[in-house]
């Protein structure tokens, strides 16, 4: 068929700028040259051994599986939006379709492509995040039903996945001086990266209210599915679910079509201005301008360093510790707070391109770390105040304490990983992007970082016999992550 034709040759496309851009990568040309099964073999077993460890809760009966079902709906909702998303603003940024206007092909075969391409870019492996975890729930159970209920809500959740993605990448503007653009892109970005972290306490929630007697709840997508053949309104409301996907999926991509063939859009025309600044000032404007002009990275940093945290404390001391129990806080506090520096990260990509012309400058690899740190901090101020008003109103005055420590954590973990991403910058001029760093780097970083702060808090709570004791400990950590910082400090003073 000439539609997978033409979404075959759009991916490696993508897949061949990529790889010239980056330098690396070059994994992902070789792959894309196969089959849609080959494409997304990896993705198939990453998410099929995730959904099979959910299914294994049904060992714990019914009641357990009760909660689980829906968050595999909502995490593939939430995983196929933002690879769909990710990848559209791509074909657009890169505009990758433009060749295709001027092939001998009809309007429907260049959708169909479209279309195609979602399934192409890990949206055949999005159903195994559900069905075999289904599969698995209904053999322990000895109830079939869920297997085929459980197939039927990934298939709704794919299609509203698509609709989602195509709905956030269009949102994105063809030109970035557009305030009201940037504003709704970034709202969007925000509202799919909460997902991960509101659905888990509305599950809960639901499923509380279930326990409860409220029948009613059974008819509440996506907990409908798991009743919709024991329930008449529950299946009613399940195929409601599927339409309304459908129409979301039409509707997502009507307009990103008509974002893709409605040319460029013109500028807004300004007289030309020439200026030199230079010093703090100047590269801090500089900075805030790149980040602002990136609505993803701009909600991946706002929600990785300090929103996550503080729904996490939230869901922890929703009310009142007890006296006997406050001693969890400061170690709690120093770990959460370590876990926050990782996302200064979004700014060396916001880079980008422009990151070539840094190399032309007289600076050094400190100096672009302490300004990544500078704005890196201005922007995540306002949200560490939010949290030190919650410790505040949750605990009094048994949490000034642990708010000391969570903040200065973490300002010295977003000084000790913005200084660590400049020590790992390449030394000649490039494009700055994820792949500068290498996946593997960044993996052991985040995994390395997240080991030791959770694990260290972990063994002051648990070894630590008295308070005054793990206070100290806690502060020890604090002390511990800002020497090491001054030290990346010293070992970065070189030339970029």
């Amino acid at each position: 068929m000439a539609w997978r034709r033409v979404a075959s040759v759009v991916a490696r496309e993508a897949a061949y700028r990529s790889s010239r851009k980056y330098g690396k990568n070059r994994t992902l040309l070789r792959l894309s040259g196969g089959s849609v099964l080959k494409y997304n073999a990896m993705i198939m077993a990453i998410l099929c051994f995730i959904s099979v460890s959910m299914g294994m809760a049904a060992f714990g009966g019914r009641e357990v599986v009760l909660p689980i079902f829906p968050t595999m709906f909502l995490l593939e909702v939430l995983l196929g939006t933002m690879i769909m998303a990710m990848n559209l603003q791509v074909l657009i940024s890169d505009k990758l379709l433009e060749p295709l206007y001027h092939l001998p092909l009809e309007e429907a075969d260049i959708r169909r492509a479209l279309s195609w391409l979602s399934i192409y870019w890990g949206g055949a492996a999005l159903p195994f995040l559900v069905v075999p975890g289904s599969l698995l729930m209904a053999y322990i159970l000895g109830d079939w039903g869920i297997a085929v209920s459980g197939t039927l809500m990934s298939v709704a959740a794919l299609v509203l996945a698509i609709g989602l993605g195509y709905l956030v990448g269009s949102i994105a503007p063809r030109y970035t001086r557009s305030m009201k653009g940037r504003l709704m892109s970034t709202f969007a970005w925000l509202l799919i990266l909460l997902i991960g972290f509101i659905m888990g306490p509305a599950i809960e929630h639901l499923s509380g209210e279930l326990s409860a007697g409220h029948a009613f709840i059974r008819q509440i997508p996506p907990l409908s599915f798991f009743y919709m053949f024991k329930d008449v309104a529950s299946l009613l409301s399940s195929i409601l679910t599927f339409l309304f996907s459908l129409l979301v999926l039409k509707y997502g991509i009507d307009r990103f079509w008509r974002l893709a063939t409605r040319g460029e859009v013109p500028l807004p025309k300004a007289p030309a201005k020439w200026s030199i600044s230079y010093g703090l000032r100047a590269s801090l404007a500089k900075e805030f301008k790149l980040i602002s002009r990136t609505p993803r990275l701009l909600a991946s940093t706002l929600v990785y360093s300090v929103i996550f945290p503080l729904s996490f404390v939230l869901s922890v001391i929703s009310e009142p510790l007890p006296p006997e129990l406050a001693y969890i806080l400061p170690p709690m506090a120093v770990g959460i707070g370590g876990l926050g520096g990782f996302s200064v990260f979004y700014l060396y990509t916001a880079e980008a391109a422009g990151a070539q012309f840094l190399y032309l400058l007289p600076i050094r690899r400190s100096d672009v770390g302490i300004i990544k740190f500078l704005v890196f901090m201005i922007v995540n101020l306002p949200l560490i105040a939010a949290i030190g008003l919650v410790f505040s109103l949750l605990q009094g005055v048994l949490g000034l304490l642990p708010f000391i420590l969570y903040a200065s954590t973490f300002i010295g973990s977003a000084l000790l990983n913005s200084l660590l991403y400049a020590n790992f910058l390449p030394k000649e001029q490039s494009h700055w992007s994820s792949e500068t760093f290498g996946r593997n780097l960044l993996a052991l970083i985040v995994l390395g970082e997240g080991a030791s702060f959770l694990g260290m808090a972990g063994l002051i709570v648990m070894t630590l016999p008295s308070q005054m004791l793990k206070i100290s400990a806690s502060l020890a950590v604090t002390l511990a992550v800002w020497i090491i910082a001054l030290f990346m400090y010293v070992g970065t003073r070189r030339p970029l």
